[in-house]
């Protein structure tokens, strides 16, 4: 590790450890501090290149991988570098965690069909049907659809979504960075495929809003990235953002409650302005930038700290009772 990656990875690690209190609080009940943190330092030790990109943006990405519940392994996320600065990127296996996880569903599949697959999508008078049936050979020819099948938890109906080449080149079309060198969409379009086809099923899924939001918050990244302000490291600025939505603002007795909770609970106001502007891909800075849609998962998660706090200073009959 070069001087440069050293103190890098000082800073990522310093910012990790300044917003600690406030990510352990939005973790899933899957992944605690001690977990993350090595999931962090595993990815980083994988590839230590990731240290030659710009170590705030490097830190969020990590930040933004715990928020999904979701490990930096290339597989079920990665971070891929974008002008210098790391870029977080949910992956098809991500995607499958996270609906999985939700609990609605008892299988789930997408796959990508290229020429010499055989690939067959049918109505009949029972419902949906697919059949497919891969190449096993080393050309496999070129692209032509992708497809995601689900059942539900105590249904043998198949909810099917199919995008045809026409479909899933106008999902490309419509990502900004689809033409820079180092999109996935240029490097692995078959998986982009895949995961385009999933976030609409996702749609049909119940208990799935934790994925779109997660999917469709990764294609509004990539909107402003390109189109707003090339050089933003994957939270967009107060300003840019007011001025594309339709943003608003709390008044002043939000403002004053949310002190009110950060005092009671001991919290850092800077952690948190942190932690919501990479939750929410809106940088604030104080208290009168935080928008509703802030707000409120500014409220969840001191909230739950509050609990934290009461939990641990009560009896443990109290706490079986309550």
């Amino acid at each position: 590790m070069n001087p440069q990656q050293q103190n890098s990875l000082q800073v990522v690690q310093t910012n990790l450890i300044n917003e600690a209190k406030l990510i352990e609080a939005s973790l899933p009940k899957h992944m605690t501090m001690e977990k993350f943190v090595s999931m962090a330092n595993a990815a980083l030790l994988f590839n230590p290149n990731l240290l030659e990109l710009e170590p705030r943006s490097l830190a969020q990405a990590f930040i933004r991988a715990a928020l999904d519940g979701l490990a930096i392994d290339n597989r079920e996320a990665a971070i891929v570098p974008y002008k210098g600065k790391a870029q977080y990127q949910v992956m098809v296996d991500g995607v499958l965690k996270k609906i999985r996880n939700a609990g609605s569903v008892s299988t789930i599949v997408a796959k990508a069909v290229f020429e010499k697959d055989e690939f067959e999508y049918y109505f009949d008078e029972n419902g949906e049907h697919i059949k497919y049936k891969p190449h096993l050979g080393n050309e496999r020819g070129d692209l032509v659809l992708a497809f995601a099948s689900a059942k539900l938890v105590g249904s043998d109906e198949p909810i099917i979504e199919v995008m045809t080449l026409e479909e899933i080149d106008r999902v490309m079309a419509a990502s900004q960075s689809s033409s820079n060198a180092s999109s996935p969409w240029r490097n692995w379009k078959d998986r982009m495929s895949v995961k385009s086809v999933l976030h609409r099923i996702s749609r049909r899924l119940p208990n799935a809003n934790e994925v779109r939001e997660m999917l469709e918050r990764e294609i509004q990244i990539d909107a402003y990235k390109t189109s707003v302000n090339p050089n933003l490291d994957g939270i967009v600025q107060s300003e840019t953002h007011s001025s594309v939505g339709n943003i608003e603002l709390i008044g002043s007795k939000e403002v004053a409650d949310l002190k009110d909770l950060v005092a009671k609970t001991n919290s850092n106001a800077n952690e948190m302005f942190a932690w919501v502007s990479a939750k929410t891909l809106r940088q604030v800075s104080c208290y009168e930038d935080i928008d509703k849609n802030q707000y409120q998962h500014l409220l969840h998660a001191i909230n739950k700290k509050a609990q934290k706090m009461v939990a641990a200073t009560m009896p443990p009959d109290q706490i079986a009772a309550a």
